[in-house]
């Protein structure tokens, strides 16, 4: 496998690892939130998850998705007072969501790319 290959695996591993700890961290304090249900992916579910004050408009358009709430979890933060809540405006939204955890990615494997230790332990990783 060449190292472009490894490259490229790792900013995608780095890149869910932190998607998916943003999505944690992005999870309100029991006192603060609302049950909330969605009947995707896997039928009935009730989540505890949400803030109270979500915009109506953007619940139904995260609703619509395969997973509503990592659409509400990863939209909210980058909401402002200014931003239409129609379905093109999320999508931007979520592609700069996704653009910036992917710079993030990438600038971490270029860091652990250029860690003289990396080079030793690569062989390691390659073997498990």
């Amino acid at each position: 496998m060449d190292m472009k290959h490894l490259i490229s695996i790792f900013v995608i591993f780095l890149f869910f690892m932190s998607t998916t700890s943003a999505s944690v961290a992005l999870a309100p304090s029991s006192s603060n939130t609302q049950s909330f249900s969605f009947s995707k992916p896997q039928g009935d579910q009730t989540f505890f998850i949400l803030p109270n004050d979500v915009d109506p408009k953007l619940q139904n358009i995260c609703e619509e998705t395969d997973y509503p709430i990592e659409c509400l979890t990863t939209t909210i933060p980058f909401l402002d007072e200014n931003v239409a809540i129609i379905p093109v405006s999320i999508l931007k939204i979520e592609i700069d969501a996704i653009h910036n955890k992917t710079k993030e990615a990438i600038d971490k494997a270029y860091e652990f790319l250029m860690n003289p230790s990396t080079s030793r332990l690569l062989p390691l990783c390659l073997k498990t």
